[in-house]
């Protein structure tokens, strides 16, 4: 692929379900590459598998158990119902700098001081959830988020890793895709959400979670 100069490269657009083995990245399981699966056209939504080892996963669990504190709400500090998980930082163990790494070459981007965040590792106990929002930062809430002006800052792709499953629930749902699969035309949010990706209401919230509803729900694989 030709990326120009001051751009990041993005995958091809190209059909849900279609599969892609990125060889910008090296797969820590010998003999398993590294594979993803388009689950929707927008927003982009990719499955990965094969991505960490059993071993890195208890190993992030064990260094990070005793350091999660209550989540917080963005840049505030704030916290409140809708946000309800712990949270702890690895900015130090081994293998969360391994996993940065690799998430890095992952969308073929090289790893630089400080573009990206630490790994973050999160911790849901029953009935505790995140509301659905959105991972980039707006003029709302942070001055500094246009990377084009004054040496701006903002995400540019989430690389989400579930690091242990359960029987029921435990999903990351996406209210906004209408392309999936499952989707079969069914109102899921209120329109302003469309509008204002970060904006839903705590109604809509509560059924595009709920099991019945078809909203995009990703799962550990």
């Amino acid at each position: 692929y030709i990326v120009p100069q001051g751009l990041n490269f993005m995958f091809p657009i190209g059909n849900v379900g279609d599969v892609i083995y990125p060889k910008s990245v090296q797969s820590p399981i010998p003999q398993k590459p590294i594979r993803l699966k388009q689950l929707t056209m927008s927003p982009r939504v990719f499955s990965v598998e094969n991505f960490l080892t059993t071993e890195e996963m208890n190993e992030l669990i064990e260094f990070n158990r005793d350091r999660v504190e209550p989540s917080q709400i963005g840049f505030t500090g704030r916290k409140d119902s809708s946000r309800t998980s712990s949270t702890a930082w690895d900015a130090n163990s081994p293998t969360g700098s391994a996993i940065q790494k690799r998430a890095f070459d992952l969308v073929a981007i090289q790893l630089a001081e400080k573009q990206g965040d630490s790994v973050q590792v999160l911790r849901y106990e029953n009935n505790e959830w995140y509301k659905p929002h959105v991972d980039f930062f707006d003029g709302v809430a942070y001055d500094n988020y246009d990377p084009t002006i004054n040496n701006g800052t903002n995400r540019f792709v989430t690389v989400f890793l579930y690091l242990s499953d359960v029987e029921e629930g435990g999903e990351t749902v996406f209210p906004l895709s209408t392309t999936h699969e499952s989707y079969t035309g069914e109102k899921l949010v209120h329109p302003n959400t469309v509008e204002e990706a970060g904006y839903i209401s705590d109604s809509d919230a509560k059924w595009v979670c709920n099991a019945s509803s078809n909203a995009l729900k990703s799962k550990p694989i």
